[in-house]
Formats: structure tokens, C-alpha cells, sequence
């Protein structure tokens, strides 16, 4: 069945080469810096070197500090295709990103590629995308396959299939050639922009992690596909925006868009089981942070867990 799985997508790919030489739909990549001009520039000078032609940078500044959005400007400002849009406070990923993909929309760009700042891309990720979007009108999200930035041949995250009830757990998708699952990471989606306005933008409620999940959720129920596409290469220093490991800052934003993201999108029947799964998560990371003496990540998980249950949604929590 995958022999013929394969050959079926070779002969589809075929027939589209010689329409795409004729028809490249227009892209824009959002870009969200915050705090983080040494990666978003090594970032960009790796998007310039792309192949494929028909695309627009929207590189938005979440607010850094260390005058960083001047910096990109003075960096920029000679390249027409880069549109550098500074946010007066931190809005967080979800914030950020909806303000460029207005941008995308408003612009009438066919799709909108979020791309994580920490990252680095092959000359043709963006080729080997738009191809397969071809091949199904009803595809509405794509990812490539996303390396370890420090061991470039290690898969960090592809897309995954989730059994959404009890227990809620994935597999990750191992085939050579593009196929459907049914969520993929928020580092780097093609969007089709039509897509958005008929199941809306990133939900700002969550400010970071879970998110994407949350959009991915909406796609998958609207009746559209989620694809993943090997072929398509990327790299990423993976946390390096929150300072990596399980911190304080990732755990409270974790710990509390749990909560949320199945209070937005599950049946309350489901709510028991949920409950179980997320109860198993808080304690695992409780005695683990415990045992390390992070008694400020342990602090910050019990916060995110009320503050779920209670509804807060703070834009920007502080520590």
C-alpha cells in the first residue's frame, strides 16, 4: 500500500511540474523576532538564498529590547520584499504572528508561511511545499520535516497523527514522500489564506504553546487536510526563545494552555479522561522538578494549572 501511495503522488507530481512553471503562488513568511537578532538575521540571510521567486518577508518585532527593530531596519532597509512591522508590547507568538498574516491577507498573497525565527532552511523547502499544495484543493496546512539545528540529520518534528481521546498520544509520521496527518508543529506551517477566513486566526488567549494545536484541531474538524513533506528540509534551535530546557517559563504557558486548548475544543464527555492525562503530566513534572530543587518551575506549573481552571488568560505573564 505504500509502494502505491508512493507512485500515485509521483505520477500527480508529474502532471503539476509543468503547470507550476507557469503559476507560483504568491507567499508571504511571517517572521516573529523577539529578543533575537542574532538567530532571525542568520534566519533571513538563509530565506534570501531560496529558490523559489514569488514570496515576501514579513519580519515582525515583538517588542525587544537592546533597540532590535532598528537594528533590523538599518539591516533591511534596502530590500523591497522585507516589511519589518514593530508591536508596542509583547502580544506573544500567537499575538505576533496574527498581526503578519493581516498583513499576508490584506496584501492578497495566496499563503502565508509562519516560520520560527531559530531557524535556518534549504534553498528549495519552500519549492517542494507549494508543490504538493497542488495536489489536493483541500490541503490547508503543510510542514517540512524539521532538523536539530546542532545535529542537522536528526528529525526534531514532522507532522504526527493524535488519537485525540483517551489516552492522547501520537504518532509520528516516518514515510519518504508528502502524506496527511492530522497535526504539525507551529515553527514553520504553509497556510492557504483562504483558509483563515472561514476558521479565524491564531487564538492570542494561549500567548505561546498549544496554539498551533488549537488551529491544527479547527482544521482538521472544518473538513480541510494537514500535510507533511519530507522533501522538505529545515533546522531548528529548538526553545531557544524561552532560554531551552523545561523552564518556568514553559512550564506555566504549557501547564495552563492544556487546560484551555481542551476547554476551547473538546466535548465535555471527554472532559474525564482529559482530566487523567493531565493530571499524569503535572505530577511527572512536578517530582521531576522537585527532585532538579527547580522549586520556581514547580511554582510556575501549579500557577499555569489554576490559572487554566479559573480562565485567566494573561497576555504576558510575569515571573
Amino acid at each position: 500500500m505504500v509502494l502505491v501511495d508512493y507512485i500515485r503522488y509521483m505520477i500527480k507530481v508529474k502532471k503539476l511540474k509543468s503547470i507550476l512553471n507557469f503559476k507560483n503562488p504568491l507567499v508571504y513568511i511571517v517572521i516573529l523576532n523577539w529578543n533575537g537578532y542574532q538567530d532571525t538575521v542568520e534566519c533571513m540571510e538563509s530565506l534570501l538564498r531560496i529558490k523559489y521567486r514569488n514570496f515576501r518577508v514579513v519580519l515582525i518585532d515583538n517588542a525587544s529590547e537592546n533597540n532590535e527593530y532598528d537594528k533590523l531596519i538599518k539591516k533591511y532597509k534596502e530590500n523591497s520584499n522585507i516589511h519589518i512591522i514593530r508591536n508596542k508590547t509583547n502580544i506573544g507568538f500567537a499575538g505576533g504572528v496574527n498581526v503578519g498574516i493581516k498583513f499576508s491577507i490584506e496584501n492578497n498573497a495566496d499563503y502565508t508561511l509562519l516560520l520560527n525565527n531559530d531557524t535556518i532552511v534549504d534553498k528549495y523547502f519552500l519549492n517542494n511545499l507549494i508543490e504538493v499544495t497542488q495536489l489536493d484543493n483541500k490541503i490547508a496546512v503543510l510542514s517540512p520535516n524539521i532538523y536539530f539545528y546542532n545535529k542537522p540529520n536528526s528529525v526534531w518534528a514532522g507532522g504526527s497523527q493524535v488519537k485525540y481521546f483517551f489516552p492522547p498520544i501520537s504518532n509520528s509520521y516516518k514515510n519518504d514522500y508528502p502524506g496527511e496527518v492530522n497535526e504539525v508543529t507551529g515553527c514553520c506551517m504553509l497556510i492557504k489564506n483562504s483558509v483563515f477566513k472561514k476558521i479565524g486566526l491564531f487564538r492570542e488567549e494561549y500567548f505561546a504553546y498549544q496554539e498551533e494545536m488549537d488551529f491544527n484541531f479547527r482544521v482538521i474538524k472544518n473538513g480541510y487536510k494537514i500535510f507533511v513533506v519530507p522533501g522538505s528540509k529545515i533546522w531548528h534551535k529548538v526553545s531557544s526563545s524561552t532560554g531551552g530546557g523545561f523552564n518556568k517559563i514553559i512550564a506555566y504557558y504549557k501547564m495552563r494552555n492544556k487546560v484551555l486548548y481542551a476547554k476551547f475544543n473538546y466535548p465535555k464527555y471527554y472532559w474525564l479522561t482529559y482530566w487523567f492525562y493531565i493530571f499524569i503530566y503535572f505530577f511527572y513534572h512536578q517530582i521531576n522538578s522537585v527532585k532538579s530543587s527547580k522549586f520556581d518551575t514547580s511554582k510556575a506549573l501549579m500557577s499555569g494549572l489554576i490559572d487554566g481552571v479559573t480562565n485567566k488568560y494573561f497576555k504576558n505573564k510575569s515571573f
